[in-house]
C-alpha cells in the first residue's frame, strides 16, 4: 500500500508539486521516462508520485478525473510491469488501483532507487531502444547530459551500504525489541505509539498517520524528508526495512 494517500497527495500540502504527475490516460513513452526519472531522484527528495486518469494544467490536476474503463485496468498494470523492464538497472514503481470521485485510477509511488544510474528508452516501441539517462531537474524532465551524468554518478556512489533499501525485508523480519531499541535510541516520537500498542503488532503501525504527522512537523522546512525516523530514504512497502535491517543482519 502507497503511504500517502490519493486525496491527500491532490490537496498538494504534503508532497511538492513538482514531484507529482498527472496523466491523463495511459501512454508508456510519457511514463516509463518519467519513472526512470524519479527513480534516478536527481533533486534527492526521494522519487515522486504519477496518477493516470487525472489531466492536468499548469502543473495542476484537474480534478474532475477520466475514467479508465474497468476493463482496461489489468491490461494496463500488465504493460506497465513489461516497460518498466526496459529501465536499467530493474525497477518498478509501487502500483494501486484507487477509487476517486467514483472513477477508476492507477496511482504510483516512485521512490529514489538505490541501484542507478537508471536508464530507459525515449520510444519503448522502437525496435533499437536507445536508453537515456533521465531526470527531473525541478518540473522539467529531461536526460542528463555532461555534468549532470557526473554528478549522477557521484549521488549513487556516495549511497552507502547501510543506507540502502533491502528489497527482500519482509514484515516478519522485524523483531519487537529491535523495533523499540531503535525507536528510542533515535529518540523518535514513534516510540511512544509502540509503548501505547503492547499487543499490537509492527505492521499494524499506520503508515499513513506516521508519514502526515511528521510531514506537518517539518512544514516549516519545505515538507523535506523526515530525517528523524532515519529511514533509508524510501516510505515503500519495506518501510520498516530502514536501518532496523542492521540490527537483523
Amino acid at each position: 500500500m502507497i503511504p500517502l494517500k490519493l486525496e491527500k497527495l491532490l490537496e498538494g500540502r504534503v508532497v511538492e508539486s513538482d514531484r507529482v504527475e498527472y496523466k491523463k490516460g495511459w501512454n508508456p513513452n510519457e511514463t516509463i521516462p518519467t519513472i526512470c526519472a524519479y527513480a534516478n531522484d536527481w533533486s534527492n527528495t526521494n522519487g515522486g508520485y504519477i496518477v493516470i486518469g487525472i489531466a492536468e494544467k499548469d502543473g495542476r490536476p484537474i480534478l474532475s478525473p477520466e475514467d479508465l474503463p474497468v476493463n482496461t485496468l489489468d491490461k494496463i498494470q500488465q504493460e506497465l510491469i513489461q516497460y518498466c523492464k526496459l529501465i536499467t538497472p530493474g525497477y518498478t514503481p509501487q502500483i494501486e488501483l484507487v477509487e476517486y470521485q467514483g472513477k477508476q485510477l492507477i496511482y504510483l509511488w516512485c521512490s529514489g532507487g538505490d541501484a542507478g544510474l537508471y536508464q530507459a528508452p525515449a520510444n519503448v516501441f522502437d525496435k533499437k531502444k536507445q536508453l537515456e539517462y533521465w531526470i527531473k531537474p525541478a518540473s522539467v524532465k529531461t536526460t542528463a547530459r555532461g555534468s549532470e551524468k557526473f554528478e549522477l554518478y557521484n549521488k549513487f556512489n556516495s549511497v552507502l551500504f547501510d543506507d540502502r533499501v533491502n528489497r527482500d525485508a519482509k514484515i516478519s523480519d522485524i523483531k519487537r525489541g529491535h523495533l523499540e531499541d531503535f525507536l528510542n535510541d533515535s529518540q523518535s516520537s514513534l516510540a511512544a505509539d509502540i509503548d501505547s500498542r503492547p499487543n499490537c503488532n509492527p505492521s499494524f503501525i499506520q503508515l499513513e498517520d506516521i508519514y502526515e504527522r511528521h510531514s506537518q512537523a517539518q512544514d516549516s522546512r519545505n515538507h523535506r524528508r523526515i530525517s528523524k525516523l532515519q529511514c533509508v530514504h524510501s516510505f515503500d512497502l519495506h518501510f520498516f526495512s530502514f536501518t532496523l535491517i542492521v540490527y537483523l543482519s
